[in-house]
């Protein structure tokens, strides 16, 4: 029966990508692949990062407020080999991963028990709809009272900004679930959770993967903002004290360290998308590089 339910499924879900759009891809090498691939996106970079280089070296900004970007990569190889960087960015990474799963794990079974069970969207609907539209930072003060200001407040606030886009996006996938799909679980006579597992989910995963890459990215700024405002260790602790110590350049080496993190995260997350739910992402990913 399994088979045949995924047999269903896939017809419905993993259409296949369309003969003439693969034909009119520009060949690699030519100008039109040039300026549709990421390599675009690289030298764009590079040109920004030069510019940088040019207005500090050139005095037209003050060095002190604004280092030289060679300046700033000359520091890493010692913050790192000092290991207070390395320290700092491993503290914050734990917690948040934490505090990220914990979200994905309530933010995905709400979501599908909120968009299969009305009785549960009716009683969480109001309540989320109250905590939504509030800022992360203005539960901080709030959790100080309860969790202090060490790890727990960290996972904590993690956790509330993760937890949201998870959900919401898991709530409109399973809400989206085409009529095809409904009636193939009614035609294989498939149970409630079995219903779940090989229907619901598969379907609504696209959507689900929207809401963890979005708060993947929330949970890295909030761990960081949360440090910042009572902290006592990670990499936004660190970014703090270099500012208020005016060591300038290890601000921005730990500035720049968060972007080659949050990037490198993204990086990781799609590749493991594309293995996940490769029907989805596959053609995604083609038309944004194209």
């Amino acid at each position: 029966m399994e088979a045949n339910v995924r047999s269903a499924l896939a017809r419905d879900v993993a259409l296949p990508e369309p003969v003439a759009s693969r034909s009119a891809e520009p060949p690699r090498g030519s100008f039109g692949w040039f300026v549709r691939s990421r390599w675009l996106g690289v030298l764009f970079t590079l040109a920004l990062l030069a510019l940088w280089q040019g207005v500090a070296v050139s005095g037209l900004v003050d060095s002190a407020l604004l280092p030289p970007v060679t300046t700033i990569l000359a520091r890493f190889a010692p913050a790192v080999a000092r290991g207070d960087l390395i320290g700092s960015l491993g503290e914050s990474l734990g917690r948040m991963a934490i505090g990220y799963g914990a979200a994905a794990i309530v933010g995905i079974t709400l979501g599908i028990l909120m968009g299969r069970l009305r009785v549960v969207w009716a009683l969480l609907e109001p309540v989320l709809e109250l905590l939504r539209p509030v800022p992360i930072p203005a539960f901080i003060p709030l959790l100080i009272l309860f969790l202090g200001v060490q790890s727990p407040l960290k996972i904590a606030v993690v956790f509330i900004g993760a937890l949201f886009p998870i959900l919401l996006s898991t709530y409109a996938g399973v809400r989206a679930l085409p009529p095809t799909l409904r009636a193939t679980a009614v035609t294989f006579r498939l149970t409630w959770w079995q219903t779940i597992r090989e229907i619901v989910v598969p379907a609504a995963a696209p959507a689900m993967f929207v809401g963890l890459r979005t708060s993947l990215a929330i949970a890295l700024i909030v761990e960081v903002v949360a440090e910042m405002i009572a902290g006592t260790g990670g990499i936004g602790y660190y970014v703090l004290q270099a500012e208020e110590a005016l060591r300038v350049v290890d601000m921005y080496v730990g500035i720049f360290t968060l972007a080659v993190v949050g990037y490198a995260l993204n990086f990781g997350f799609l590749a493991i998308e594309r293995v996940a739910i490769p029907w989805h992402a596959g053609g995604a990913h083609r038309s944004a590089s194209e």
